[in-house]
């Protein structure tokens, strides 16, 4: 994926142009059956095939733009079809933990302009945190303020702690809210007491429990008047846009099952590992990234980017148009707070997500 535009998803970005790289576009991509090229009219009459014989499929992924979830939503709630995102474990992770004790998020802006206590606690990406340590333009007096807490160290912040495993900090981290206790984090606790806006940033995709146990200690800062928000450091793949619309359309944040009785919202069973015991097929959409990670079906239809890798590997693959290059688009930045508005540069032969799913609806 474009590096900007991932950027976009984890922190904002003020230059919103896409790399000229991304611009290298394959205009030569044809839709594949087993490997083989065919038309499009052909591809389409083969997904139209498959839908018919198969009644249920699963659609996954959702790599999009907000047009491409909002077609593909639309189809799946007509035909009683279950959909997820390619970022579904950090989705219910977090939602599951906000369900259940609340949080108070702020955006990267809000964090970068007020924040004067940040720690970091969980495992991340080397790469990301160097992006988020340039992108957070603190001098190096604000900088001392920053504490890391991880299983891998990088260092990139002054104050690192190598963590044997993350549920070690759960202690330290409960004792926060009594009396000061002598030990390696005391300089944190000092500073935690005096801060008046300190940011907690996480990342989703830690251990599910372990998240649990951050926002339960969370709930109880909160409560004995220590205000503490929170930044989640996730959202790859457009993963809030596609929040963002299902919300809109069913109140629920993912792991949808159209039903006749109305919605199904089961983290557990609407999810590629699930659905794939029960069904035989599986829709993969991303016009946004090129080299998604999928969970194979014993059938697997791609629908999406031209440049995508090892095409030939899927049953059916169908190029389509990609948001920023070849067609307008919009995504949604991983803390929800604004949106960014893919510009179209070049002109191609290709048919748009929301195109194909109307073809293929019709019949």
């Amino acid at each position: 994926m474009n590096q900007k535009l991932s950027d976009f998803f984890f922190f904002g970005i003020t230059d919103k142009q896409l790399d000229s790289k991304e611009l290298n576009l394959n205009q030569k991509s044809k839709p594949l059956i087993n490997g083989r090229e065919v038309s499009i009219n052909y591809a389409i009459d083969k997904l139209i095939d498959v839908l018919q014989k198969e009644n249920l499929v699963h659609f996954d992924g959702l790599a999009c733009d907000q047009k491409s979830i909002n077609s593909v939503l639309s189809f799946a709630e007509k035909k009683r079809l279950s959909v997820n995102h390619f970022e579904s474990n950090e989705i219910n992770n977090f939602y599951d933990a906000f369900q259940r004790y609340g949080a108070s998020l702020v955006s990267f802006n809000e964090l970068r302009n007020r924040c004067d206590l940040l720690f970091f606690i969980g495992n991340f990406e080397r790469e990301i945190l160097i992006r988020f340590e340039k992108k957070i333009y603190w001098n190096e007096k604000r900088k001392k303020s920053i504490f890391f807490l991880s299983e891998k160290l990088f260092s990139i912040f002054n104050k690192e702690f190598k963590l044997k495993k993350l549920f070690d900090f759960i202690p330290y981290f409960s004792s926060f809210t009594s009396k000061k206790k002598e030990n390696k984090f005391s300089d944190m606790y000092e500073k935690f007491r005096k801060s008046k806006y300190p940011v907690l940033v996480f990342n989703p995709n830690d251990d599910f429990i372990f998240i649990q146990q951050i926002f339960r200690i969370l709930e109880k800062l909160n409560n004995n008047n220590k205000k503490i928000r929170l930044f989640k450091l996730s959202g790859l793949n457009n993963s809030s846009g596609f929040i963002n619309s299902c919300i809109t359309k069913t109140g629920f944040p993912g792991f949808l099952k159209f039903t006749d009785w109305g919605v199904d919202y089961n983290p557990q069973k609407n999810n590629s590992t699930f659905q794939k015991k029960y069904l035989n097929t599986q829709f993969i959409f991303s016009n946004l990234n090129k080299s998604p990670l999928v969970e194979n079906f014993k059938k697997n239809i791609f629908i999406g980017h031209p440049n995508t890798k090892n095409k030939k590997k899927y049953d059916v693959f169908i190029p389509v148009k990609t948001p920023g290059i070849d067609v307008d688009g919009i995504v949604v930045r991983s803390d929800g707070a604004a949106t960014m508005k893919l510009k179209k540069k070049i002109e191609s032969d290709y048919i748009e997500i929301c195109e194909l799913m109307k073809r293929i609806s019709i019949k």
